[in-house]
């Protein structure tokens, strides 16, 4: 049996229509709903829902508090009398058949959370388009990835990495064992849901329904819809934590390789550098400090996989990308930060100046063909410890 958990606040229009969707299913014993400090009389709606089914239960906010959604989905989460919750946002509404469908996977599986696909809606509930989980991405999956051998063993921590596969808390359904293994939603406004996605992929067991199990809402009212800033900000805020916090993630070469594709995790408003690095362990290793230090660089094995929207390239040769240190990287960027230079020679000692030309050339993209008659940095490479003297220094 599932209880479902209701945060509302300020969804007076579809509050009605939110719970008496989640009233369809015999398999829901309970509807759980706590204000969150409303200020277009949602509250006042209360009564009505209550009347509306027993199963219906509303929980108290004394203070008309606002606190997030994050907090009130633990509120309800502890409140809740069934070992299986299903979170519903005031604005959406749960489809036919999704307790059904949930129900016939996990009889099939051992799994801690679940989720499917999406119908996407408007403002008035008309239909606006599908969303499948698998096949309808943000950013295209990497081409060697096998996504039917990922859904087949429930391998969804990959995905994650990259994207909100679940795309709404709607659209999860989970045991109070796991929310209380993971200590339950972290105070994030915007992708709560994203990380909870993920810390559940890493500490349990993750399975995805192949069915439509709700509607999502689209209108202008959405929270993802708020300043861009912030929007883009507390991803990549979230995602630094998350790395900072699990070891298995930090010290996994190929997960970190995954996680500098994320787009979220480069910070704006500076040139992203990519850099070629053959060697998976050297790239791996040197992508754990990238992610940590939060510097906007992508690491590839190879040119093909160079990002088409990064404006400077580095290619060194192997020798010479192994050497690299998170030291060098910063002092790149932060000649890019001043100026966007057609090409900066990077350079350790005098007698580099004669070196290959791969292992010392960062360019622009567009400027391969004129970089010599471009503007053109040249740039000591220092070690991260002034004190520790480098090839060619002097006494």
């Amino acid at each position: 049996m599932f209880s479902v958990l209701i945060p509302s606040f300020n969804h007076r229009p579809y509050l009605v229509e939110c719970v008496v969707s989640a009233l369809r299913s015999t398999l829901v014993t309970e509807v759980l709903i706590v204000d969150d400090g409303s200020s277009d009389r949602s509250p006042g709606l209360f009564p009505l829902l209550r009347d509306l089914d027993t199963r219906v239960r509303t929980l108290p906010n004394p203070g008309g508090e606002n606190r997030g959604a994050h907090a009130r989905l633990n509120q309800l989460v502890d409140a809740a009398s069934n070992e299986w919750v299903a979170p519903l946002n005031s604005d959406d509404r749960f489809v036919a058949g999704r307790f059904e469908a949930v129900r016939h996977v996990a009889a099939a599986d051992t799994a801690d959370l679940m989720f499917g696909d999406l119908v996407l809606i408007d403002g008035q509930g008309s239909r606006l388009g599908l969303r499948n989980a698998v096949q309808h991405n943000e950013v295209p999956w990497p081409a060697a990835w096998d996504m039917d051998d990922l859904v087949r063993t429930g391998c969804w921590l990959p995905p994650l990495l990259l994207q909100n596969v679940a795309a709404t808390t709607t659209n999860m359904v989970f045991t109070k064992r796991l929310h209380a293994a993971l200590g339950g939603f972290r105070d994030l406004r915007y992708c709560h849901d994203w990380d909870f996605m993920i810390r559940a992929a890493l500490h349990g067991r993750v399975r995805y329904v192949p069915a439509m199990l709700a509607q999502y809402r689209i209108h202008a009212g959405n929270t993802i819809k708020e300043a861009a800033p912030d929007v883009a900000w507390e991803p990549r805020r979230m995602l630094g934590a998350i790395v900072a916090d699990t070891p298995q993630l930090r010290d996994d070469p190929a997960m970190m390789q995954i996680l500098a594709h994320n787009h979220y995790a480069a910070p704006r408003g500076h040139p992203t550098l990519t850099v070629v690095v053959p060697s998976p362990l050297a790239r791996g290793l040197l992508q754990r400090e990238v992610v940590e230090a939060g510097l906007p660089v992508c690491l590839v094995g190879s040119l093909d996989m160079v990002p088409p929207e990064s404006p400077y390239l580095y290619q060194p040769g192997p020798a010479a990308a192994e050497a690299l240190c998170l030291n060098d990287l910063r002092q790149v960027l932060l000649a890019l930060s001043v100026r966007a230079y057609d090409a900066v020679l990077l350079l350790r000692t005098t007698s580099d100046e004669g070196a290959g030309l791969a292992d010392i050339l960062v360019l622009r993209r567009g400027a391969a063909g004129r970089w010599r008659s471009g503007a053109i940095r040249r740039m000591r490479l220092y070690p991260l410890d002034p004190a520790e003297p480098d090839g060619d220094a002097g006494p």
